[in-house]
């Protein structure tokens, strides 16, 4: 395939995917910039995986990328989205899927904390603050991120959840019978700390804040 017709392709089905879009007007004024060589270069490395054709899709754009083009277009160019998979049961049988799952590769991040160095390990659980219930200081030890309690939320570990925010994430009371209860039977069972349950020192303190504010709330 000639330069130009290898231009046109690439232009055609970007313009395909996001209609109107930035993209296109970028490949287009990238190419014409490009020499001989360096179009060659640019093809060798998308064809080693080097390189990767990139969309811009700004927010708030009139034009909307679409689930439904897409898979239209990748039907035109001889790609399945959908594909069985091979899987190993827990008694080490392989079979292959009887339904079509969407495959895509997409980037990701690591949520896991994988460096020594920001370890911390909590001496005491002695020590909490009085704005929120949490520990602090010394007590401080690890904290979980709004992302990694949607993941959980999404892998249905609302138990998990409701440890992290609110016996061990400011409620007092069930946090206190939750120590004890570790330090005399080794393990914790929520349903046996709940009826210790108090409310969660951040929101008490932010309806005394709005109060000293002279701010009627319901919290």
């Amino acid at each position: 395939m000639s330069r130009k017709k290898t231009e046109d392709f690439i232009i055609k089905y970007i313009d395909k995917i996001y209609p109107g879009g930035a993209t296109t007007k970028a490949y287009k004024e990238k190419f014409s910039k490009m020499s001989d060589k360096q179009f060659k270069t640019f093809m060798e490395e998308l064809r080693d995986g080097k390189r990767e054709l990139v969309m811009i899709a700004p927010p708030g754009d009139k034009q909307r990328l679409s689930l439904e083009r897409n898979i239209k277009i990748g039907k035109e160019l001889g790609h399945d989205f959908y594909q069985r998979l091979w899987m190993t049961s827990s008694d080490g049988i392989r079979y292959l899927t009887p339904v079509k799952y969407l495959i895509l590769e997409l980037p990701y991040r690591r949520t896991a904390q994988l460096l020594v160095k920001k370890i911390s390990v909590p001496k005491t659980s002695k020590v909490v603050d009085n704005f929120t219930g949490q520990v602090t200081g010394s007590s401080k030890g690890s904290a979980v991120t709004y992302p990694e309690l949607l993941i959980m939320s999404g892998l249905g570990l609302d138990k998990s959840v409701e440890e992290l925010i609110k016996h061990r994430g400011g409620d007092r009371g069930s946090n206190n019978a939750f120590i004890k209860m570790a330090n005399e039977y080794g393990t914790v069972k929520q349903s046996a700390i709940e009826p210790f349950s108090s409310e969660v020192s951040s929101k008490t303190t932010a309806k005394h804040f709005f109060i000293a504010a002279m701010l009627r709330n319901n919290l």
